[in-house]
């Protein structure tokens, strides 16, 4: 698997730093994506106007010197499902639980919008709260058919 072939090139202890990440293979004819989690917050899925989290059971991050095997998940995709993922920053806010910092993500993801673009837009514009202390990533992958 790519993230435990990562995880063995990175190295807290020699390299002074870890990494959380997410890792997906979209299978667009079977319209399901493979995720593996080293760490991190798991994707938002957006189906039929209502948005959940997928079931993904995070492993450590790359390069915390714990090798423990990776779990897999399939998530199914229907045509108009969006996945979105995101960087902790746009969830996480000091002094706040992140469980209301990934309320207000669901939330935002279900006023949805006419375009994929507007509504990335729309989400990192509400959940930004103006200039970031960190940086924000979110991708999107919308099945058309």
């Amino acid at each position: 698997m790519v993230l435990e072939r990562l995880s063995r090139s990175v190295d807290i202890e020699r390299d002074d730093h870890f990494a959380t990440v997410l890792c997906g293979l979209a299978d667009p004819t079977a319209r399901t994506m493979v995720l593996a989690s080293a760490g991190h917050l798991p994707p938002l899925i957006l189906s039929g106007g209502a948005a959940r989290f997928a079931a993904v059971k995070s492993g450590p991050p790359v390069g915390v010197g714990r090798k423990v095997p990776l779990a897999e998940a399939e998530v199914a995709m229907a045509a108009g499902d969006v996945l979105i993922a995101y960087t902790d920053r746009l969830v996480e806010r000091r002094g706040k639980m992140l469980d209301v910092g990934m309320k207000r993500l669901q939330i935002a993801a279900e006023r949805g919008s006419s375009s994929l673009d507007d509504m990335l837009g729309g989400i990192v514009s509400e959940l930004s709260e103006g200039t970031p202390a960190d940086d924000i990533a979110l991708i999107g992958l919308k099945w058309l058919t």
